[in-house]
């Protein structure tokens, strides 16, 4: 399935229970067994009732045991079941994901399989459904089944059609996805049984065999499936579609329905050595048409496609789309076994497509470049999938991975002379030339997706269970990382033994069960080479390679070039030469570990490349340019760019663009933002915001220093070491005995070591960390004995424990810290949590916070605890950014931000005992409008005034343009303690009025980190 970023993954409590029963049912397993598998023979009745939408059906199947082990029992996966209730491992899985769709669906659009009654050699077997997936069963034998016997399982089935929204079954309308759709055995190998529940990330493992397929339906409906059609009366009406459709001249917007037929029409479709049939059904479908012949044999093949009003200006060259991927995969990989290849023009929800044995389904492109890569990918996968059956579930990267690449090589042949970021993205000219962009290619667009969560260190091993992986980790390692690294493989290997590596593997496995060692012996067997550290290095694990060339020493032959592997794993690099910035020549240098010299023959060269221009196994390869002579070799000319830029190792880049500001004291700020971030994170990042204060007449501005250390195979996996100076203006106090005015200015200098722990392997939503701080203040201040001006210098020290959860439905934030003083220690805990209880997601936000001073001494109240949310006199750690820091009235004076107690209402008491408070929103059916409520209650409470109670409340209506970024708070509802002080201060409704302004939310950097999870 083709590129699948925006999915979550199954929820860990139903995948460990399947663990659970997958590890008891191959305890005894042996795994040096001979290869061996079982045999499917299918034959299938089943008749579309497109008014129930539902299907009834006969299944009847020819189990053949080749296995030397006598089977007792049978597992069998009825995935339809997938979609019945909130319980299945599918629909976990999904709401994972943020998708709660099939969670709220009500029966009517959900589906199952009903009315099975299994039998085996016609008689009546026990069967045990399993208690924690209903989409699993297994058939107690009667009699043993013995090596090379067969028996006959015979079952009837129904089967309720979902909403094709939710996953890869489903309807429409009366456009029909049938897929994943009849009684199934589960695949037995030598590791055991291998029953699995159904789910949206994560594909299937099948046993091979044959079908024999009737479809009983209106009669005006179209029908493409697996395999050949065998109704002479059909295939009369197919060919009668073709000339139909190649005479249409305009396509209509009308894309209804038409009326269901009052008559049925009894269609066959047969074919074997596959796994797997599905079938597709619209009374819409235009079908075209192309026959190719395949360059070895000379073999025919009919390459359809058929698609709807829809996009069917898209669609007018999708066969030739589908003619070229056949041809290609028969000639790379190994020809194509069967004489028919199929692209559907679909609606579904599981990626943008989907395959199955020589037909695919394809959903709404963006363009004819989208729809030429959607095609040419899930056609590979009757190679990949179809012909070379690994077990997806288990080793995704076998089959998307590799697919993969094929894929994007075709793309790249396909483009050599074109520009692909623009017609793949569909971006305008000016702004690719901008991004530097414009001569980006294929693998360099996967390799950008696999090193944005890289170089954060959030990637995951490369064969993990694919339930394992985050959405952006499934995209970008089991298709974008493995892609890349077989090119690379490719380059280091030579085209043409990959290729017959490739090849051979293909001979040796088709139509059978490959395992990682299975491909990496056929490798290391034609190529002779030791390729372990790729197969069970760069493609299984997470280590990663980082290297150098420090050093470059002329010699009589050429150049002695030192290199230095900083990473964890030893693989070859690509180690180039230039002059005059032409290319020379490259060499590959063999795996290495540390330091190694090599000895590289050419004429004079002005500099030296690691990674170029193949591909190499370094992912970070800003350090990887050496000069041949002078000073300071290692560093590269320097680029000036406007805002930022793709990330080019042969030039130090530096990016520029304006900055304006404001704030009420300095005024109206400009000046310029100086950076070297760009969308791939470097180990070490800065900004330099220098500005000018207009109505100030003084300088102003921010900087931001940022060094990131990724660890492996250590409880931390990273340490971010930040520095955060800031210089504004902070008020203007006027001064009565000598009528006149002095500024009051702020440096603070902010510095952060975060160290995050290791994260799971498996599903790492869950993210803890530990940071100190250090924040240094200088406040410059007017002492009116002796009256002079002079800097306050303010320290303090902070430890926090956080745990991040980055559920997509439940997020939650937990953190507690300890800060010190020159004169006190606090300690406090705040926990933020939003609760998704409707489809639209997180409806429900809940903060808690709790603290209280655990040491005081001639202390002056400072860092008291506020019930009210801060505003910007509240900031004592000068950490906020506040356009009215000191501002008692207007406009400014009513910014805030989420801090201590967190009342809306302005309510002005502090304390330096103890504090707790309970913040609260839930989502109205009115976009962006949510309602507040607050409650706090702090040491001495009711006895603040006469008959106070020991608790503060409000509630209100919030406004909520971008969330906790942008956002507008009116309490409707105060409690009379807030009301008497809001009465005594004679405060005018709109008074009551607050408001969050806080950009840094909204920052690029922050949004880069944040959703690069």
């Amino acid at each position: 399935m083709i590129k699948i970023i925006n999915r979550k993954f199954a929820g860990i409590i139903s995948m460990c229970s399947f663990c659970i029963c997958q590890l008891a049912s191959t305890a005894f397993a042996n795994n040096d067994k001979a290869y061996f598998q079982q045999q499917v023979e299918y034959k299938i009745s089943v008749t579309l009732d497109d008014k129930k939408h539902q299907l009834s059906g006969d299944a009847e199947m020819k189990y053949i045991n080749h296995s030397p082990d006598i089977l007792t029992e049978i597992y069998f996966h009825l995935w339809p079941n997938a979609y019945k209730d909130r319980t299945s491992a599918l629909c976990k899985q999904l709401v994972s994901e943020g998708n709660m769709q099939l969670y709220f669906a009500p029966d009517s659009l959900r589906g199952f399989m009903d009315e099975l009654d299994f039998k085996v050699n016609n008689k009546p077997v026990t069967v045990v459904y399993d208690s924690l997936n209903a989409d699993i069963c297994r058939l107690i034998l009667n009699q043993p089944l013995k090596p090379e016997d067969s028996i006959t399982i015979t079952t009837p089935f129904r089967v309720k059609i979902p909403d094709a929204k939710f996953s890869r079954l489903g309807h429409i309308g009366d456009s029909y996805m049938i897929s994943q759709w009849y009684p199934k055995p589960a695949v037995y190998d030598k590791f055991g049984w291998h029953p699995m529940p159904y789910l949206s990330q994560g594909e299937f493992y099948s046993e091979y065999g044959s079908f024999d397929v009737r479809i009983t339906l209106p009669e005006n409906y179209v029908v493409a499936a697996s395999g050949y059609l065998q109704t002479p009366s059909e295939i009369e009406f197919i060919k009668n579609k073709i000339a139909e459709s190649s005479s249409v001249a305009t396509y209509s917007s009308d894309n209804s329905f038409p009326i269901s037929s009052d008559k049925f029409k009894t269609i066959q479709f047969v074919i074997d050595s596959v796994h797997d049939f599905a079938w597709f059904a619209d009374k819409r479908f235009h079908i075209s048409h192309k026959t190719i012949q395949l360059p070895q044999s000379g073999k025919q093949v009919e390459c359809y496609a058929y698609f709807t009003n829809s996009q069917p200006y898209l669609w007018l060259k999708a066969a030739s789309e589908v003619a070229d991927a056949v041809r290609f995969y028969s000639e790379k990989v190994g020809e194509y076994p069967y004489g028919i290849c199929t692209a559907v023009d679909g609606t579904l929800a599981a990626g943008v497509g989907m395959e199955y044995p020589t037909i695919t389904v394809i959903g709404n492109s963006t363009s004819e470049a989208d729809l030429c890569e959607s095609i040419t990918h899930e056609v590979g996968h009757n190679w990949f999938y179809g012909i070379l059956g690994s077990n997806e579930r288990d080793h995704a990267w076998m089959d998307e991975g590799i697919n993969s690449f094929y894929e994007i090589s075709l793309r790249d042949f396909k483009y050599k002379d074109k520009n692909y970021i623009r017609d793949y993205l569909q971006l305008p000219e000016w702004m690719i030339k901008k991004a530097g962009v414009e001569n980006l290619k294929p693998f360099d667009l996967n390799n950008l997706f696999y090193q944005l969560l890289a170089r954060q260190n959030n990637d995951q091993p490369g064969d993990l269970s694919s339930s394992c992986y985050t959405p952006l980790n499934y995209g970008a390692v089991v298709y974008s990382k493995t892609a890349v690294n077989f090119y690379s493989l490719k380059k280091y290997l030579g085209d043409s033994l990959f290729d017959s590596c490739m090849q051979q593997y293909f001979q040796e496995w088709k139509f059978k069960h490959p395992s990682p060692d299975d491909i990496r012996q056929v490798f290391e067997k034609v190529s002779g080479k030791s390729l372990n550290w790729f197969f069970k290095g760069v493609i299984t694990s997470k280590d990663k390679s980082d290297f150098k060339i420090v050093g470059v020493k002329k010699v009589s032959n050429g150049y002695s070039l030192r290199l230095k592997n900083s990473g964890q794993l030893s693989v070859p690099v690509s180690i180039s030469a230039y002059r005059n910035n032409q290319f020379l020549k490259s060499v590959w240098v063999e795996p290495f570990s540390n330091k190694t010299d090599v000895t590289f023959t050419t004429d004079d060269a002005d500099y030296f490349l690691a990674d170029s221009p193949d591909y190499s196994f370094d992912y970070y390869p800003l350090n990887n340019f050496c000069r041949s002579r002078g000073i300071f070799r290692r560093f590269n000319k320097v680029e000036f760019s406007f805002l930022s830029k793709y990330e080019n190792p042969l030039s130090t880049q530096l990016f520029y663009l304006p900055a304006i500001g404001y704030n009420s004291y300095n005024g109206l700020m400009a000046g310029v933002i100086l950076h070297n971030i760009s969308a791939l994170k470097k180990k070490f990042e800065f900004s330099l915001m220098p500005m000018y204060g207009f109505k100030s007449r003084t300088p102003a501005g921010t900087a931001m220093f940022n060094y990131s250390f990724l660890l492996d195979k250590t409880f931390i996996d990273r340490i971010d070491v930040t520095a955060n100076p800031r210089y504004f203006r902070a008020d203007r106090q006027y001064l009565n005995s000598r009528n006149e005015f002095y500024n009051q200015d702020y440096f603070s200098l902010p510095v952060h070591i975060k160290f995050r722990v290791a994260r799971a392997y498996c599903k790492p939503d869950v993210e803890y960390s530990f940071r100190v701080s250090n924040i240094l203040n200088h406040i410059r201040q007017y002492e009116y004995k002796p009256d002079h001006l002079y800097w306050q210098r303010r320290m303090y020290q902070q430890v926090a424990l956080l745990r991040n959860s980055y559920s997509q439905t439940d997020p939650s934030t937990v953190e507690w810290m300890t800060e010190r003083g020159e004169d006190y220690i606090k300690s406090q805990i705040s926990v933020e949590k939003e609760f998704t209880l409707t489809k639209h997601k997180k409806d429900l936000y809940l903060r808690f916070f709790a603290g209280t001073f655990l040491y005081k001494n001639n202390y002056d109240g400072e860092a008291n605890f506020t019930s009210s949310a801060w505003m910007g006199r509240d900031d004592y750690l000068l950490q906020e950014f506040f356009s009215g820091r000191n501002d008692g009235s207007g406009f400014w004076s009513h910014q805030m931000v989420m801090r201590a107690g967190g009342m809306k209402a302005y309510y002005p008491v502090k304390t330096n005992h103890w504090m707790f408070g309970i913040n609260t929103s839930v989502k109205t059916p009115l976009p962006g409008i949510r309602v507040f409520a607050d409650l706090i209650s702090f040491y001495k409470a009711s006895a603040v005034t006469p008959g106070a109670s020991s608790v503060r409340y409000d509630a209100g209506i919030c406004l909520s343009i971008f969330k906790d970024a942008v956002e507008v708070y009116l309490p409707l509802v105060i409690s009379k303690e807030i009301k008497t002080y809001y009465d005594l201060n004679d405060y005018k409704y709109t008074d009551r009025i607050r408001f969050v302004f806080d950009l840094h939310k909204l920052n690029p950097v922050r949004l880069r980190d944040l959703y690069s999870r």
